[in-house]
């Protein structure tokens, strides 16, 4: 492999300018290269379209996350809220607790 690699790296010559990225011709200007590529390698480069692919949100795994991520959306909600119930009957107990409903009215009048 490394001789080959040395073989390959004494062929490879040095090239300075603008050069064609199809064929690695060099040119002397950026108009060359331009007029240079659309005349002979436009049509090629058109040709190659890109492979359609379906929308991310068409594949099975992601539709199958989708739910998943809407399940656990949904079950946290659901928790959230018992937990803020829960919250709300501790907290009226310990009001209850710190202040006790005052029953005797009377003792407060006279006081």
């Amino acid at each position: 492999v490394l001789t080959s690699l040395v073989v390959w790296m004494s062929d490879v010559t040095e090239v300075q300018g603008f050069l064609c990225p199809e064929c690695m011709l060099s040119l002397g200007s950026s108009e060359e290269l331009m007029v240079h590529f659309n005349s002979k390698h436009a049509s090629e480069t058109d040709q190659k379209k890109p492979v359609e692919r379906p929308p991310v949100t068409e594949l099975p795994e992601v539709t199958e996350l989708i739910k998943d991520y809407d399940q656990l959306v949904l079950g946290c909600f659901t928790q959230n809220k018992q937990l803020d119930e829960e919250v709300k009957r501790t907290s009226a107990k310990v009001t209850l607790l710190v202040c006790p409903p005052f029953t005797d009215w009377h003792f407060w009048v006279h006081v």
